[in-house]
Formats: C-alpha cells, structure tokens, sequence
C-alpha cells in the first residue's frame, strides 16, 4: 500500500462512465440484432421490455471482463481488489460471483416494475362502474394505484439521489461502484504513478454536479418547475414531460385500439408518425428505421428524417 492507495472518486467515477457507455453501446447492438432476426414480419411483434437489453447487456459485458479489467478500469488506471494491505487482485471466481449478484439485483428491480405494471392495470380494470366492491378492496386499489403513479412520477429524483448516496458512500468511503461489491469486500486502488492528487474540490464539485442534476428532477415534477424548464427549453418542451397515450385525455383523437406501439406493444411514449401515417413510439420506430427503412406495418417508405413526433 506504500506505492499504490485508495482509487480517488473521480477515478470510480470516470471507470464507471465508461463502462456505462460500453453497456449502452452493446444494448443498442443487442436490440438491433433482435429486432431484425424476431420481427421480420408487420404482426410479429416483442414483448421484451427495454430494460431487458440493458440488463443483458450489462451481463455480457461484465462477463467479458472476467479475468481481465474493463475498458473503464483500464482508461481510469483503477486495479479492483479484494485485500488492499496485501494487493491481492480480486480472482476471476470473484468476479463470476459479481457479475451474477449485479445481474440479480437488476433483475430483481425489473421484476418489481412490471409486477407494479400489471397491479396497477389490474386494480384499474377491477374498478368498473358497473360492479360493486368492498370497502377494504377499493381502498387497496387505490393504495396500489396511488404507490405505483407516486413511484413513476419520482423515480428520476429518487435515482438521483441514490447516486448522491453512492457517491458518498459506496465511493468515497469504500472505494467500490456497486452492492456486490461492497459485499464481496472489493475495493479500488488506484495504479497511476503519477503525482496527481484528488483534491476535496473535485470531490465537492463531483457532489454538486449530482445535486444539480436532482434539483432538475424534482422541478420536472412540479407545476412552477415544469414552467421554468419550458421557458428555459422554448419549444423543446417535450423533453420535460415527454407524451404517453396512457392518458386517454392525450391526443384524444387516436382511439383506445391504436394507443399502443405495434412494435413493444406498450402504451406509445412520445407518439410518432411516419409517412404513410401509422403511429409508433419515437424511441421504437427511431430504431426501426435506421435499419429497416419502412413501416412495419405497411411496407411503406419510412425514413427517420421524415418521422414526425406528436407535441
């Protein structure tokens, strides 16, 4: 530990970027492939949630850098190791133990989504005007509905600050990006012989960079917020509370049968129109048309510079 200490936060923070980046990277490639070998025909539609790519892609990334450090690592000059007094690196049967602890912790969260998903259109096709219900029944319906819009309002903020508790403690006290980790009793050291020194400055402006980024999450879900941010964005308001048709009172002159995306068959987020006038979501059609110049459902000519989003 005489020559090699602690890996600083802006190190874990630069390592982890870019093995963000690398993760997102190999999502779009994974989603591409998919979306060109299972839906070769209009009808032949996924079910598959984008989470899902993420989450494989995260797998397979990490699993690729078993054994081996990571792109980020090795662009950060960072070392993962289990005993830092003794420099012991963190074996790759350590890391196999990792990479399937961070794979289940996500999977996990993204099972707690869609159960939410599924509770909350559940307890809204329960509630007919046409039936009558106990007392207790509706109040846990309400109680479901009420988590679940609270949860999909907030979630933004709420990563934001996760981050802020990540960077004070699991960086800056540990030394180690995730749970698993810290679990697992892997920190970071930092490799680089040369004499540049972390200073409390970079730190505070690290923390105060995510702090900004939570005040901008909280103000997207306020009324006076929402009206500073768009007069800030001018007429690029559809970032700051982007469409869904999940609302029958958006865009109310799409009927209820064509208010889902024929291509992920959820509710449309920022709906989009392409020539021949079909309606998709952005992010879905975006992506067919890069590869696939065409509406899936039609066959006609459909390129992504003459796709037209719905404000």
């Amino acid at each position: 530990m005489e020559l090699f200490g602690f890996a600083s936060p802006l190190q874990i923070v630069i390592s982890n970027e870019i093995d963000d980046l690398c993760t997102q990277f190999l999502k779009g490639q994974i989603e591409t492939t998919f979306k060109t070998l299972v839906l070769p025909r209009p009808f032949r539609n996924s079910v598959v949630p984008q989470e899902s790519f993420y989450v494989l892609a995260d797998f397979l990334y990490q699993l690729s850098c078993v054994g081996r450090g990571s792109l980020g690592n090795e662009v950060s000059k960072v070392l993962l190791v289990k005993n830092t007094d003794r420099l012991e690196r963190a074996s790759p049967k350590l890391q196999i133990y990792e990479v399937f602890l961070n794979s289940g912790f996500q999977y996990l969260i993204l099972l707690a989504k869609k159960w939410s998903q599924k509770a909350y259109r559940r307890t809204n096709t329960i509630q007919s005007p046409h039936h009558d219900h106990p007392g207790n029944l509706v109040i846990k319906n309400e109680l479901v509905n009420r988590i679940y819009l609270f949860f999909k309002k907030w979630m933004p903020a709420l990563s934001r600050i996760f981050s802020i508790i990540r960077l004070l403690f699991f960086i800056n006290k540990h030394h180690c990006r995730t749970l698993s980790q810290l679990f697992l009793g892997l920190h970071y050291i930092s490799i680089d012989t040369s004499e540049k020194s972390f200073t409390k400055n970079k730190f505070f402006l690290l923390l105060l960079y995510n702090f900004v980024r939570l005040t901008i999450s909280i103000l997207k879900n306020t009324k006076r917020g929402k009206h500073l941010l768009v007069q800030e964005t001018d007429n690029d308001s559809w970032s700051i509370e982007p469409a869904t048709l999940e609302n029958p009172e958006t865009f109310s002159f799409i009927p209820d049968s064509s208010r889902k995306c024929a291509l992920c068959m959820e509710w449309m987020h920022k709906p989009t129109v392409t020539e021949c006038g079909h309606i998709y979501c952005w992010h879905c059609i975006y992506n067919w048309a890069k590869t696939k110049p065409e509406c899936p459902l039609c066959r006609s000519f459909a390129s992504p510079s003459k796709l037209i989003l719905l404000r």
